[in-house]
């Protein structure tokens, strides 16, 4: 046992072990460059007798009496860098003097190398290790599924709300504002054919503009759904087919502060949501969706602008039986989409070229006209 050794003893120093190499050459042998439980170690060998070698006495060697195992340790001196190689060249002459008197006393054994440091001079050093840095923690599930009785509704982030700003020479600029997760009410027996939600939120504070500091009080969310019948003449078939999300209004109030007067806001917003619609046991869906109020003149400062709800899911007029799951979704990006609509117009441009080619190949004429091999060869002359 060395008190330093390295695996760079072996690859610098190749001619200072030619006993240990035949060692190796004629037998098992295995490297382990460390070990994953060192403290292990001492409890397996308490079963053995520990018998510490005189290296000037190699030949008074002894097996322990019994069944008892034995094991032998050998300690190596320790040598400057300098004397690095002639140092292993004398340690490997002790391995083959203790490996062949080994041998002569039993034929089963097992020998190991190795060292209680791993550096090459100088004082054992502390083993340093650098932490991983931490990982971060998963965000949190911002999205939100209520069970409303009569209607499904989910949103896979929190809404959000752009105002326009007004700002030097008439441009304006976008504020936007993080809603949070909302509160939900459902009114299922408003008629038969209608039913109404409500998503509020409360206590709204986005950050500072610029110019202006907002304060949103409250914020409703009104959802109209209203049932279109089959049209049977029979009143116990006549049942709802499909459904549609009109009228939407957005309702805020709060206080609005340009930094010289604090000016107090109620307003209502009519949208359009006359596109959001599915036929009866489907669900409305759209990853992306954004409702814009369009507006020519802006006169306030601060006008609200968009509406967005990411990810958001709606189904309405559920049965007492409907399962808590949303029905087969009907989806707000249509058929013909824009990568569709690429595809058939260069596929419509490729067909166009192989008609082309193919009437260029069709309009090449043959030949009408052939020499008769049993009539006068043609014969041009040639004058100068």
């Amino acid at each position: 046992m060395f008190r330093q050794l390295n695996v760079e003893d072996f690859s610098g120093y190749p001619s200072a072990f030619p006993q240990l190499r035949r060692e190796f050459e004629s037998s098992l042998n295995a490297f382990t460059p460390s070990m994953s439980n060192p403290s292990q170690l001492s409890e397996q060998l308490d079963a053995y007798r520990r018998v510490t070698v005189d290296t000037q006495d190699v030949e008074s060697l002894q097996l322990a009496d019994g069944a008892q195992k034995t094991l032998f340790l050998v300690y190596v001196g320790d040598r400057a860098a300098s004397e690095r190689q002639a140092a292993l060249q004398r340690t490997d002459e002790l391995i083959s003097t203790v490996l062949a008197r080994v041998k002569s006393l039993t034929g089963k054994y097992s020998a190991m190398l190795t060292g209680k440091h791993t550096t090459m001079g100088g004082e054992a050093q502390r083993r340093k290790v650098r932490s991983l840095k931490a990982a971060d923690e998963p965000a949190a599930d911002a999205s939100q599924f209520e069970n409303l009785g009569c209607v499904f509704i989910y949103m896979s982030a929190p809404a959000v709300i752009r105002f326009s700003v007004a700002g030097d020479k008439g441009a304006r600029s976008t504020w936007r504002v993080d809603l949070g997760n909302a509160t939900f009410a459902a009114d299922c027996n408003a008629s038969d054919s209608s039913q109404t939600v409500t998503l509020s939120w409360n206590n709204i504070s986005p950050e500072d503009h610029d110019q202006y500091k907002l304060t949103l009080d409250k914020i409703d969310l009104q959802l109209n759904f209203q049932a279109k019948m089959s049209g049977n003449d029979d009143p116990d078939k006549n049942k709802v087919s499909s459904w549609t999300l009109e009228p939407v209004t957005l309702t805020y109030s709060g206080t609005l502060d340009n930094h010289q007067q604090q000016e107090t806001i109620d307003r209502e917003e009519p949208l359009d949501f006359s596109n959001v619609y599915a036929p009866m046991e489907f669900s409305y869906h759209c990853t992306n969706r954004s409702w814009t109020l369009s507006r020519q003149n802006l006169t306030e400062e601060v006008a609200f602008s968009a509406l967005e709800l990411p990810g958001f899911q709606v189904q309405a007029f559920l049965s007492d039986d409907a399962p808590e799951t949303f029905g087969r979704a009907w989806d707000c990006t249509t058929f013909f989409t824009i990568p569709i609509w690429s595809g058939l117009f260069l596929s419509l441009i490729l067909l166009l070229v192989l008609v082309w080619s193919l009437m260029m190949l069709a309009s090449v004429p043959t030949m009408d006209r052939f020499d008769d091999p049993r009539g006068q060869p043609l014969h041009v002359p040639n004058a100068e």
